[in-house]
C-alpha cells in the first residue's frame, strides 16, 4: 500500500538510490558525493519534503528546499522523480498536493521551480498544480572547450578571492536562479574557486567555479571594465584550473544578452532550455 510521508525519517542513501533510479534516463549523472552536495548547498529540507512509499521502499519523491529568495520564503523544488515501475499513477501530483498545507502552515510564500524546455508533460502537470512560467533559461554543458585569446590592454591581476563577503555581486546582470544565489556560494563557499580580476587593488570582474564538476556558478565583470578582455582572462585563469576539458553552466536568462554573447565568443552554445515556473502560496 502507498504512503505520502514526509522524508525526515529516510536516510541519505536511501535518497540517492531512488534519485539515482529515477533519472537513468537523464544526461547527466550524479554522484552520491555530488548529490548530497547539491542538497546541502541549495537548503534541503526532509521536514518539507515528502515521497510516496511502497512497502518502505521510496518509489516517488519531491525534495524541497527552503529560504529566502527574492526577500520572500520560498520553496524550491531542487528534484521531483519517480521510478519507472510506478509511472504514470500520477504520484508527483499526489506528492505535490499533499506538500502544499505543510508548505503553507510553515509560512512558505512560494514555491519554484524549474523544467525542461522540452518536457511538456511535466509543464502540463506544473501549470495545472497553479505554476506559472516565470522565467526561461539556457543552460549549458559542452564536452571540450578551448581557451581563448585576451585582447586585454592594460594591467589586471588575477588572484584568489579568499571571503565571501569581497565579491561584488552587484556585476552581474540578473537575478540568479536558485542553485547560484549568493546563499548558495555562500554556503559553498570552502568547496569553490573564486578569482576576482583587479585593476590597482579594485574589484573589477570575478568567477565562481568547481574545479571538478567545471560548474561556473557566476561570471561577471563591472560594466567600465567590459569588452576589455577582462573577462576572457579570467575565463583562462578558471580553465586552468578545472580538471577537465568541458564546461558546465546552468541557467542563463534567455535575454541575458551581455553574458550570452561573452559565451558565444567562446564558442560556447546552449545545449538545451529550462523553465523557472512559480505559484503564489
Amino acid at each position: 500500500m502507498l504512503q505520502i510521508k514526509p522524508l525526515s525519517n529516510t536516510n541519505l542513501d536511501q535518497l540517492f538510490q531512488a534519485f539515482h533510479e529515477a533519472f537513468l534516463d537523464y544526461d547527466f549523472q550524479w554522484s552520491k558525493s555530488q548529490f548530497i552536495s547539491m542538497l546541502d548547498t541549495r537548503g534541503y529540507n526532509a521536514n518539507l519534503s515528502f515521497g510516496a512509499f511502497e512497502d518502505d521502499q521510496l518509489v516517488a519523491f519531491t525534495f524541497n528546499c527552503i529560504r529566502e529568495y527574492d526577500g520572500v520564503k520560498t520553496a524550491y523544488d531542487t528534484g521531483t522523480g519517480t521510478l519507472k515501475g510506478h509511472r504514470g499513477q500520477g504520484l508527483a501530483e499526489t506528492i505535490f498536493r499533499h506538500s502544499i498545507p505543510f508548505l503553507r502552515q510553515n509560512q512558505v510564500k512560494c514555491y519554484l521551480l524549474e523544467v525542461l524546455h522540452s518536457n511538456s508533460k511535466a509543464i502540463s502537470l506544473y501549470e495545472k498544480l497553479g505554476f506559472e512560467k516565470r522565467r526561461e533559461f539556457y543552460y549549458f554543458n559542452q564536452e571540450k572547450v578551448e581557451m581563448a585569446p585576451s585582447n586585454l590592454k592594460q594591467n589586471v591581476d588575477v588572484r584568489r578571492i579568499q571571503r565571501f563577503e569581497d565579491i561584488d555581486f552587484s556585476f552581474c546582470d540578473f537575478n540568479p536562479p536558485w542553485q547560484n544565489t549568493y546563499q548558495s556560494i555562500q554556503q559553498k563557499w570552502n568547496d569553490l574557486i573564486s578569482l576576482g580580476a583587479y585593476s590597482n587593488d579594485l574589484l573589477i570582474g570575478y568567477i565562481v567555479f568547481e574545479s571538478q564538476s567545471t560548474d561556473i556558478s557566476q561570471i561577471a565583470v563591472s560594466r567600465k571594465f567590459r569588452r576589455s578582455g577582462v573577462g576572457t582572462l579570467l575565463w583562462n585563469e578558471a580553465k586552468q584550473l578545472m580538471n577537465r576539458e568541458g564546461i558546465k553552466i546552468v541557467n542563463v536568462p534567455t535575454d541575458c544578452n551581455s553574458l550570452l554573447t561573452f559565451l558565444k565568443s567562446k564558442n560556447i552554445h546552449p545545449s538545451g532550455k529550462q523553465y523557472e515556473m512559480i505559484q503564489h502560496l
